[in-house]
């Protein structure tokens, strides 16, 4: 039995919505397929950056910790006296600041300051008045300015070697923290001549008063002791 016209016209008519509804179907999955696809190209590339950033990031402080592994010379530093320097000195014990904080509180350390004092310039006129930069560093230190280079003259090498006499008590043995500032020759220096000279227990606090101040630490004012003319 044939079907009617107005059944085959419903029928038609819902095979056309069929297709229509299966057509919208294919779209959307395509649609859906073109995100995934999007979103797995995205995330791979965010993985990529990532790696990459990573990588950058390696490297630089690969480089940074290398420019701090200083060789040490063969023996004083001769010029270039504010730059980075080694971990360890020859003769003496490097410390860092928690260290020092812990000799410092335990007493019976001697303290002692070698960084430079600028001297007042020659050709300044004389009745101009030359102020010097004020040094604040650890409580009870001496400062021996100039006693870092690394070649003394005699008349400040004796000097240098009187003064650490007097603070020591002639006991070679005795704990001395020598510094100055972070990143300052000055006190590698110093610190291997003292062991040079015989002396036993050295500490070489490398980072100084930079590290010091900075950990909040207290400092005082201090004055240098009066050099020989």
């Amino acid at each position: 039995m044939r079907p009617a016209l107005g059944d085959v016209t419903v029928i038609a008519s819902e095979a056309k919505q069929s297709r229509g509804h299966g057509r919208r179907l294919w779209i959307a999955s395509l649609r859906s397929q073109r995100r995934q696809a999007a979103t797995r190209g995205a995330s791979r590339w965010l993985a990529a950056a990532f790696a990459f950033l990573a990588f950058v990031a390696c490297l630089r402080v690969s480089s940074a910790r290398a420019e701090e592994l200083v060789p040490e010379p063969d023996g004083f530093k001769q010029g270039d006296y504010r730059s980075l320097v080694p971990e360890t000195v020859q003769g003496a014990r490097a410390i860092d600041t928690s260290e020092a904080k812990a000799v410092f509180d335990a007493g019976g350390a001697i303290f002692v300051d070698v960084l430079p004092q600028s001297p007042r310039p020659p050709n300044l006129p004389a009745e101009t008045i030359f102020r010097e930069k004020p040094r604040n560093d650890i409580p009870g230190s001496t400062w021996l300015p100039d006693t870092g280079y690394g070649e003394l003259a005699p008349v400040t090498e004796a000097w240098f070697r009187q003064n650490m006499a007097r603070l020591t008590g002639d006991d070679k043995t005795k704990p001395v923290v020598i510094y100055c500032l972070a990143d300052c020759w000055m006190s590698y220096n110093a610190s291997r001549r003292l062991a040079s000279w015989g002396y036993s227990t050295i500490l070489w606090y490398r980072d100084g008063t930079t590290a010091w101040e900075k950990a909040g630490y207290p400092v005082e004012d201090r004055k240098p002791v009066p050099r020989p003319q």
